[in-house]
């Protein structure tokens, strides 16, 4: 299952950087941060995905699958999920909040997902951090 994941507010990065943004509508680019979804069969051993067009191509139900990895030969048995970012701004500012000591990471909730579920950025970190991540801008991520 895909899950949307949101600012709690704006960051002040973008406050400072942009104007006239929209700061209300769930779907901003400002907001919403991406969009964690499950990318099918992945070998971890080769880092490869067994769709046979590609990472970008595993969410198409057009899609052909290998059997095996087809660098390595192993049977994969287990799913990987990929990440979205509607801008990978949020992962430099979110990786700076992480190093700083600006908010406590392990106890700040900025991050809320789309059923309510408040986060830290210290939980966020574990729900992104996966070997397939990509961009893409606007609200169809």
């Amino acid at each position: 299952m895909s899950t949307n994941y949101y600012w709690k507010k704006v960051p002040q990065y973008f406050l400072n950087h942009f104007s006239n943004i929209d700061t209300t509508s769930d779907e901003s680019p400002y907001l919403h941060i991406g969009k964690r979804s499950n990318a099918g069969a992945f070998c971890p051993d080769c880092g490869t995905t067994l769709c046979k067009k590609g990472t970008s191509m595993a969410h198409n139900s057009l899609s052909d699958w290998y059997d095996k990895c087809p660098c390595c030969g192993k049977i994969v048995t287990t799913g990987i999920t990929d990440f979205m970012w509607t801008m990978f701004r949020h992962k430099y500012i979110i990786e700076e909040y992480l190093h700083s000591e600006e908010l406590d990471v392990k106890k700040d909730r900025l991050i809320v997902d789309e059923y309510g579920n408040e986060l830290t950025l210290h939980e966020f970190k574990k729900i992104y951090d996966t070997p397939i991540q990509r961009q893409v801008f606007g609200w169809w991520c």
